[in-house]
């Protein structure tokens, strides 16, 4: 039973390093370390969602270049804005899929961890991959903001960026499947056309 110190010391794929991290962060949750526990019997799963999520940045930096309508991506348009036009970066080469302990993007966006413990919203999430799913989106999120000011704006126009392109471009994705249920909750944060095929994805799946 992982207990919060059961962390590999050479970190060898996103999986492993992501499921250590948030082991040792937070160790204090029964709730969360059961949803790392699901993900570190079945860490190809959680590989998937890493590879999906990488997969979704790409598309996000390629709308950057793009004359976008604002009723479908108007958080996509705002980002770009905030982040004068900068890429995104991705969590790790998705070619070598292959992450090494303290070197790359992907430590950066684990060490926001430590200061998620006030994310109790966590504690209620009834399905793991929805909570680690969740987890990582945000938690990009926060360290996209770090690195721009501490914009808190930023991790929250990222977090729905990041949601419209997957209803758009990605839409049977794992990673976007885990997270529907927040999108449905929270429909009127976004665009017309969003909400739309928020609507249209829902029926779909009824």
């Amino acid at each position: 039973m992982m207990d919060g110190k059961d962390i590999p010391t050479q970190m060898t794929t996103p999986a492993e390093a992501l499921i250590g991290k948030a082991a040792w962060t937070f160790r204090e949750s029964p709730r969360i370390l059961k949803a790392l526990r699901t993900v570190k019997e079945n860490p190809q799963a959680l590989d998937h969602r890493l590879i999906e999520f990488d997969h979704l940045i790409v598309t996000l930096n390629q709308l950057f270049n793009q004359t976008l309508d604002k009723d479908q991506y108007q958080h996509v348009i705002k980002l770009k804005a905030q982040l004068n036009n900068q890429k995104i970066p991705s969590l790790f080469n998705t070619h070598l899929r292959v992450y090494q302990s303290g070197n790359g993007i992907l430590q950066d966006v684990l060490a926001v961890f430590k200061e998620t413990k006030q994310w109790a919203w966590l504690e209620e999430v009834p399905n793991d991959y929805q909570l680690i799913s969740g987890l990582l989106i945000e938690g990009f999120g926060s360290f996209l903001s770090k690195q721009h000011q501490n914009d808190e704006s930023i991790q929250r126009n990222f977090v729905l960026a990041f949601e419209e392109v997957g209803l758009f471009n990605h839409p049977s994705s794992h990673i976007m499947k885990d997270v529907f249920p927040w999108l449905i909750e929270e429909k009127t944060a976004f665009p017309l056309k969003a909400q739309k095929q928020i609507d249209q994805l829902t029926s779909d799946s009824a």
